[in-house]
């Protein structure tokens, strides 16, 4: 099984690297200036992806001696360099993707990441951590199976879309074949009561976002 591990240019603090537990068999990937973060935690990037319009002196010369593979964007685009990155995974033979860096910064860049991350069924299981959740998209070809914490708090969030067919068990507020439109609460703060945390979709595409309650 091939993990992906994508550093996105927002905020990735120690706290949230050291909850995915990073190996040298993950393969690394950086969107533009998210390559800060890999280099803080001592990586080499496996792939950049962006119009480097964001990487420090020490990054591009890494790039400009040819020790990461790259794919250079202008900076007049139709896409972020998230979005390309994600693009970029399709065509790999990658099956999960975890995504860091994803929030802080501007209020615009931080809602259209995490929309991205939701707005369609991508072609590997994804999932995103930042210092308050760690979230789990949800498809109908991709349902959801973990064994979190007894009152593990949890959401069930629709991103992009209503979101029906919607089933949740192993918690304290089940849904057996629910609505959640777009920008209800109904799925907001929710307890896993249950051995299994199991959540699955219909139609539309659901994000599950745990919280982080051991948090230092």
């Amino acid at each position: 099984m091939t993990r992906a591990i994508v550093f996105a240019n927002g905020d990735c603090s120690d706290y949230v690297r050291s909850l995915v537990q990073i190996s040298s068999t993950d393969f690394l990937v950086c969107a533009d200036g998210g390559i800060r973060h890999c280099r803080a935690a001592g990586l080499q990037p496996d792939l950049l992806v962006g119009d480097f319009d964001s990487i420090d002196h020490d990054a591009a010369q890494l790039v400009a001696r040819g020790q990461i593979e790259c794919l250079n964007f202008p900076p007049e685009k139709n896409a972020s360099d998230l979005e390309l990155t994600f693009d970029t995974l399709c065509d790999r033979s990658i099956d999960e993707v975890v995504l860091l860096g994803v929030s802080g910064g501007r209020t615009d860049h931080f809602l259209f990441n995490w929309q991205l991350a939701g707005s369609r069924a991508w072609p590997f299981n994804l999932r995103v951590v930042d210092d308050f959740v760690d979230a789990y998209l949800v498809s109908k070809a991709r349902p959801l199976s973990l064994a979190p914490p007894l009152k593990q708090t949890f959401s069930v969030i629709p991103l992009v879309s209503n979101a029906t067919g919607v089933g949740v068990s192993g918690a304290k507020y089940p849904l057996d074949n629910a609505c959640l439109p777009l920008g209800s609460t109904l799925g907001l703060s929710n307890v896993v009561t249950g051995s299994r945390l199991q959540v699955s979709v219909e139609q539309g595409i659901v994000m599950v976002m745990l919280a982080h309650e051991d948090k230092p």
